[in-house]
Order: structure tokens, then sequence, then C-alpha cells
């Protein structure tokens, strides 16, 4: 007799948390028996053992279908009484489920949001870099192979580091044709020398450069050594104004 009340007890607490998932599934969504008993088996089985859930896949399926057919809302209003009886118990378990999706669906908008935050970046670093110009390394990028096109890069490059602006090669315009028709009359309006584009010429480039804007300025720049104190001028020896030059004697010769 107590096993009979023990099971029946179950069956009610089983009807009224079916009941209660039922109600609070989106009315888009809809559960199944093999849904059901998964998530009971996870999440109740210290409540409701496998051996018993088992032997109740009927009485998932009748409840299930009750609630999903129209015609046994009678049937649904006679078990409200045994449903209301474990909504604390049952109400707190389905808290605790809904706050577990809750917050797996806010990882996935968090995820989202990341994803989108560093497309965001990826895409203002983006136009940042076409605000300065062209990337590196479409910047010299210069099509045609061997020497011409080496050379070509290399004098983009010694341009581009001295502050000039290089328009780039067009699609159907040879290595050469940009080098003869681009560079080198580029090269000769910024008065430099269309054979001198290494690493070494564009310091020279510069510090000729910074000497020119110092003379602008008015700043007396001489290389003439002998306009430097110390170097290259006796000014030990100084003229008279008679015409005469100082010339000292050994005090050996004064008893001769």
């Amino acid at each position: 007799m107590a096993a009979a009340t023990t099971t029946d007890e179950r069956d009610g607490k089983l009807t009224g948390l079916i009941k209660t998932m039922l109600e609070r599934v989106p009315k888009e969504k809809r559960l199944t028996v093999d849904v059901v008993l998964q998530l009971l088996g996870t999440k109740y089985a210290t409540i409701f053992p496998a051996e018993y859930l088992s032997q109740k896949r009927q009485l998932l399926a009748d409840i299930i279908q009750s609630f999903y057919n129209p015609e046994n809302s009678n049937a649904e209003k006679q078990d409200k009484e045994q449903e209301d009886s474990d909504d604390d118990d049952d109400d707190d378990d389905d808290e605790e489920e809904e706050e577990g999706e809750e917050e797996e669906d806010e990882e996935e908008e968090d995820d989202d949001d990341g994803e989108d935050e560093e497309e965001e970046d990826d895409d203002d670093e983006e136009e940042e870099e076409e605000a300065d110009g062209e990337p590196a390394e479409k910047r010299l990028r210069v099509e045609g192979d061997g020497a011409v096109a080496l050379r070509c890069r290399e004098m983009i490059v010694c341009l581009r580091r001295l502050g000039h602006r290089v328009r780039p090669q067009e699609a159907a315009e040879s290595a050469e044709s940009y080098l003869q028709e681009c560079l080198i009359p580029l090269f000769r309006e910024k008065g430099l020398d269309p054979e001198r584009y290494a690493a070494a010429d564009v310091k020279r480039y510069l510090v000729k450069r910074e000497l020119e804007l110092l003379q602008s300025d008015g700043a007396d720049i001489t290389l003439d050594r002998s306009a430097r104190a110390g170097r290259g001028v006796n000014r030990f020896a100084q003229k008279n104004d008679n015409g005469t030059v100082n010339v000292k004697t050994s005090k050996f010769l004064d008893d001769e």
C-alpha cells in the first residue's frame, strides 16, 4: 500500500512538472517524449530514476498529447490540483533551468558582440591605413619580374621615405614603362639622382635637405678649414706696421 502511494505521489509530481515545462516552452516550439526523458534523466535523476521513467513513457506521451490537443482541455483542468500542490518545488527547478538557458544565451550574445567588435576594429584599422596611404604590401607592389621591378620598388621606398607621393603602377603598364615614365622623371623633378636610391642615399638626401633648411634660415655653415680656429693658420706670425719682422736671436751671439 505504501509503495502504491509513493508511486502515485511520484506520478503526480511528474505530471505537474511536465505540465509546467510545457507551459513555459515558447509556442513556436514543441516538446517530444524523447526530449522530456533526456531532460528528466539529466536534472531529476534523483527524483525520477531511469527505471521509473522507462515505465512512464506512455504517460509522458499522453500528457504531452493532451497539452497540445485542445479537445483534452478538461483533462488538463482535473490535473491542475495536483500541479498546484507541487508548484513551489517545480518552480525552483524550472527557474534554475531558465537561468541556465539565459546565461547560455547571454554568453552567445557576448561572443557575437566580441566578434562584431573585432570586425569593426579591423575595419577601422583598414580605414586608417587607407587614410595614411596604401598598406605596406600594396605600396611596394610593382608588377614585373627581375631587376627592373626590384629597382622600381627600391626607388618607391626612397621617395616615400623622403616624403614624396608616388602614383601606383597601372594594370596595363610594364615595369620598364613605369620606371622610365614615372619614377626617373619624378627623381629628377625632386632634385634626386635616379641612380642613387639605397638606404645610405636616403640618409644623404635627408642631411642635404637639413643643411639647405639651415642656410635658408640664415645659418653660417662653412667647411673652409682656414676659417676655423686652430686649423691651417699660424697666429704667432704677426706683421709690424713698418714692414719689419721681429726675429728672436740666441743669447750666445751677444759677445760677438
